[in-house]
């Protein structure tokens, strides 16, 4: 009797996962109804708690236009009567992984782009605005 129980337990325990799963999705599906292409297929999840809606972005640049159009996406939801009080964006971690696998780091700059930065600071009032492009004029490729 205690093994039924168990395994009554158990699936008790993944059908509550499996409708967990559901809503998540039919959100997603809400969520990237309410956004226009292709920004829709860059949103890879969202979950929602406490009115708070969290939606996870393919990569920074995805997120960050997620972020600006955050309000209107309030609107859209709560015209389909999902309330959000906020809307926070994150990226997925999925991509980050990814990103941090391929161990990728930008390329050096040629020596004109080097030379072009360095004129430019030194024509600059702002000295920290001319200090930070005199640094990144010393990344230069010498090949």
């Amino acid at each position: 009797m205690h093994r039924l129980n168990d395994e009554l337990n158990k699936r008790s325990h993944l059908r509550k996962l499996g409708q967990r799963l559901a809503q998540y999705e039919a959100l997603l599906e809400h969520v990237r109804a309410s956004l226009t292409a292709p920004v829709d297929q860059q949103v890879k999840a969202a979950v929602m708690h406490n009115g708070c809606l969290t939606l996870f972005a393919e990569s920074p640049a995805w997120a960050s236009r997620l972020r600006y159009m955050a309000p209107q996406l309030q609107r859209t939801l709560a015209a389909r009567a999902i309330p959000v009080t906020r809307v926070e964006v994150r990226i997925s971690p999925a991509a980050l992984a990814v990103r941090q696998a391929s161990g990728r780091h930008a390329e050096p700059m040629s020596e004109h782009s080097s030379e072009s930065l360095r004129l430019t600071a030194e024509t600059l009032a702002d000295e920290g605005l001319k200090q930070a492009l005199l640094r990144l004029s010393r990344h230069v490729s010498r090949d």
